[in-house]
């Protein structure tokens, strides 16, 4: 268990556009730390550096209309196969993003990513 101090922004009152088209409107305080407004304004790094024998991990599982967040671990009976871990590209940017070898559709490769690809 962990109890923190951390920030908290809401809206009171958000546009149709493109809200309403959404079943959500995000996942609250789950950016790294370059995106928050300051270090108190960041869920996870205010959650984890507060926790004792936390995991620093968390899980979502998306079903349909309803879901879960799972802090400090996963729950891997949603799991629709093995958990493959990747490396979080460019922390620095702020984003969950991973390197991307190849885009393929089926059997097609449509971007080999010479350059360089990122998936956030």
């Amino acid at each position: 268990p962990a109890c923190v101090d951390t920030g908290i922004v809401a809206a009171t009152s958000l546009a149709d556009t493109p809200f309403r088209g959404m079943p959500n409107d995000g996942v609250v305080g789950l950016g790294l730390q370059p995106l928050a407004a300051g270090k108190i304004m960041n869920f996870l790094s205010r959650l984890f550096d507060g926790a004792r024998n936390a995991k620093m991990q968390f899980g979502i599982a998306l079903m349909g209309d309803v879901g879960e967040l799972h802090l400090g671990g996963h729950h891997a009976p949603r799991f629709g196969g093995p958990v493959r871990w990747f490396p979080v590209e460019h922390p620095e940017q702020g984003y969950w993003q991973v390197a991307i070898r190849a885009v393929r559709v089926g059997n097609v490769t449509v971007d080999a990513c010479r350059r360089g690809c990122h998936g956030v």
